[in-house]
């Protein structure tokens, strides 16, 4: 996350540092209400008590700081569950003071052991995620409860959120937040969270609290944004009526912030961007060769990457010739602004994950960056070297997001923002067509293939930014898993590929030219052969669930596919059955066709030539059309059965 954190200090005298409420948290702090056994454990455990507790105070030196209390407790009904919940991490992230961490196992008899405090140990920056805090309870077993809490002393946290649901179900679910009556926060819940009351009856302190009795566990789906349709919370500090009436960490911040750090350009950094933009933009080029010629010599000669640290000049980082993220995307910036290049800056969130909410006016959705031409209507992601000018991520696409654009302002300028949708971009820019020649081989016991693909936008990208980086060999290797045929490997004979280095994203499509030998597709019939003609596009996907579908569809990249096979009918030989190849399953969106897979075979002289399209327009669903969607998938899995019968005249 991209945070911003703006300065809260208290900028007048008066002390109100004191003992907190919630720093001497214990177990009897609050009463819970036993739940009958009537929670059953799903994935080996049931949570029967989760609090979590934000409490903003004034510390000593009038600085804003953070109580948090962290409270589980957990029904254990499998080994699984006991492994998954036995070992406890706390993030020392932030962490200013560890004031008190308990934990104790009670067993299904009532018996109750306490985890010894010489117990929990430290790591050091685990998985590069920074230092923790871990401990397990000895004498766990399954049938038992663990249950345990924590109380940190935090570095103020202004804007943050949480998901509270989860692959097992949650009851007596908590969530309060206190502060002083002269500060605000604005809390959100998603997904079903009720509304969070506020109680201001105490004239020093103001609670917010919401309080769900019960959480169902929600498992993972194919085609669903899993973490996007959890349960969650997010909540912003907002007003600090200590020392302004002005709205905190709010999109106007965020556009003030964009202003300092990445519109903010020393005297020497404009003279070395204008210098750069001069030696790199065709002069007499168009706005989108001149952005283009600039994206490329950026992310072909600047090293990006997050661990980078951060660089003030810009002149040093294009001699260095590495940057952070947001290095990287003020480079851009600086480097189109000095040619007079029309943009819009756009920081957006993440919609398979944590959606930018447009009716919540916050800084927690401001993760990503973005930057939008209006003149040529097209995007760029300025630090992914992976992406091209027009490609948009698919976790971007539909999403909002902040548009920001510079206006004069008393001889200065100011970013003026609005909210609006990123576009989603349709089937037609993302495509795979596929062109198949197949004969049998002299023996007639396999399939001897002449190959011409070519992949468009984002189905071509993960090639075209992997193939630089490999050999030849390497190449023919990937090649032949994405282009295989029947369950048997297949012998690539020769192989050409254009158009496969990073320049080529969003602009060519890369191309394969191969001829194939496949086992494994043709069978003896007697006098007679089946062809395994469905197999020589490769292997498809199924999708299958037992269950009933609880999360809406996602599809994510709306793409096309087209699949041309001519099948040469060798001589003496006949296809008895190519109706049987025909196919027509296809979804509608009132009286437009959303998403579809057909197929249709007909025969010219000595060949059968087969003709099939399947294309998604649509990039989501309710989860009662679920059934629908999926006869779609599982259609180009079920052309893969089909088979031809060659018979002898």
């Amino acid at each position: 996350m991209k945070k911003i954190i703006f300065l809260v200090l208290i900028t007048f005298p008066v002390l109100l540092f004191g003992k907190t409420e919630f720093e001497s948290y214990n177990w009897d702090t609050f009463s819970v209400a036993q739940n009958a056994d009537t929670i059953k454990c799903v994935n080996g455990a049931a949570v029967m008590l989760e609090r979590r507790i934000f409490e903003t105070y004034l510390n000593a030196e009038n600085y804003f700081e953070e109580i948090f209390v962290y409270h589980q407790k957990v029904k254990v009904g499998s080994h699984e569950g006991l492994a998954s919940y036995n070992r406890i991490y706390i993030s020392l992230d932030n962490v200013i003071e560890i004031i008190n961490i308990q934990a104790r196992f009670i067993s299904p008899d009532g018996t109750i052991t306490v985890l010894p405090k010489e117990s929990i140990k430290e790591i050091s920056n685990l998985d590069n995620k920074g230092d923790y805090k871990t401990f397990a309870i000895e004498g766990a077993e399954v049938g038992g409860q663990i249950e345990y809490f924590y109380v940190l002393r935090k570095k103020f946290d202004p804007y943050s959120g949480y998901y509270i649901q989860s692959q097992v179900p949650k009851c007596n679910v908590e969530i309060i937040f206190a502060y002083p009556s002269k500060v605000e926060y604005i809390v959100k819940g998603y997904n079903g969270i009720p509304l969070f009351t506020t109680d201001t009856s105490n004239p020093e302190r103001t609670y917010k609290k919401a309080f769900i009795s019960y959480i169902p566990s929600l498992e993972e789906e194919r085609y669903a944004s899993y973490k996007a349709n959890l349960m969650r919370f997010e909540y912003t500090f907002s007003y600090n009526h200590y020392n302004s009436v002005l709205r905190k960490y709010a999109w106007k911040n965020g556009c003030e912030n964009i202003c300092n750090n990445i519109y903010g350009l020393s005297k020497d950094d404009k003279a070395a961007a204008l210098s750069l933009f001069r030696q790199i933009a065709p002069e007499k080029g168009s706005p989108e060769q001149k952005i283009r010629a600039v994206e490329n010599w950026i992310k072909t000669n600047i090293s990006i990457k997050k661990e980078v640290p951060y660089q003030k000049d810009l002149d040093k980082v294009i001699t260095l010739k590495q940057a952070n993220n947001a290095v990287a995307t003020k480079l851009f910036t600086g480097i189109l602004l000095s040619g007079n290049i029309d943009f819009e800056f756009v920081e957006t969130g993440n919609n398979i994950t944590r959606p930018f909410d447009p009716d919540f006016n916050c800084l927690n959705f401001l993760n990503n960056y973005l930057i939008y031409f209006p003149d040529i209507d097209k995007y760029l992601i300025s630090d992914d070297i992976d992406y091209r000018l027009g490609l948009i991520p698919v976790e971007y696409q539909g999403e909002y997001g902040l548009f920001m654009h510079p206006v004069s302002y008393n001889n200065d300028f100011v970013l003026a923002y609005c909210v609006r949708k990123i576009p989603v971009l349709n089937n037609s820019c993302n495509t795979d067509s596929l062109f198949i020649d197949v004969s049998l081989t002299d023996d007639q016991a396999d399939i001897q293939a002449k190959i011409h693909r070519e992949v468009t936008g984002e189905l071509a990208r993960g090639f075209q930014s992997l193939f630089p980086n490999l050999t030849g060999e390497k190449k023919k290797e990937v090649t032949g898993h994405f282009i295989r045929m029947g369950n048997q490997d297949s012998e690539i004979s020769s192989l050409s590929v254009r158009n496969d280095e990073r320049n080529d994203i969003g602009i060519n499509p890369i191309i394969w030219d191969i001829t194939m030998l496949s086992h494994g597709l043709v069978e003896n019939a007697g006098n007679d052969f089946l062809i395994h003609i469905g197999e020589t596009i490769g292997k498809q996907a199924e999708l299958y669930q037992e269950k009933s579908r609880r999360l809406p569809v996602s599809v994510g990249i709306l793409h096309s596919y087209f699949r041309r096979i001519v099948f040469h009918i060798p001589q003496g030989y006949t296809v008895a059955n190519p109706e049987g190849i025909n196919m027509d399953v296809a979804m509608k969106n009132g009286d437009k066709i959303s998403c579809l897979f057909t197929s249709q075979a007909r025969i010219e002289g000595d060949l059968l030539i087969v003709i099939s399209n399947e294309y998604y327009t649509d990039e989501s669903y309710p989860a009662n059309r679920y059934n629908e969607f999926r006869d779609v998938i599982n259609a180009s899995a079920d052309f893969n059965k089909k088979t031809i019968l060659l018979k002898k005249i």
